[in-house]
């Protein structure tokens, strides 16, 4: 297959849409899948609304998952290169936006 852009962007979408799933079925017992949330020492999670978090974090996941079908539906249309291209940014903006999310992960944290 030389559709590179559709391949990478395809397996991205997979993977996303099968842990937004997770999330969304299994609600607050998720909220371990979240690498800062499982950073957090098990007495202190407590002090945390996983309701909050896990909206959050859904909506952060249905984001991506938008984001990559565009990029699929690009390298399909116009061009694997750009899938690629879109791809990269799409990976850069997450990493950026998973930053902010550890940054400012306090905000959930009851008061």
């Amino acid at each position: 297959m030389d559709n590179y852009g559709l391949v990478i962007n395809g397996f991205a979408f997979i993977f996303l849409s099968i842990y937004l799933l997770i999330m969304v079925i299994f609600g607050e017992k998720a909220a371990i899948l979240i690498r800062v949330y499982s950073e957090i020492p098990k007495n202190a999670r407590d002090g945390y609304d996983k309701k909050k978090l896990i909206g959050d974090y859904v909506l952060n996941l249905f984001i991506s998952i938008i984001c990559v079908g565009i990029g699929m539906a690009v390298s399909y249309f116009i061009s694997s290169k750009a899938g690629v291209a879109l791809f990269i940014i799409w990976l850069i903006l997450y990493l950026i936006m998973n930053i902010i999310y550890k940054r400012n992960f306090n905000k959930y944290r009851f008061k």
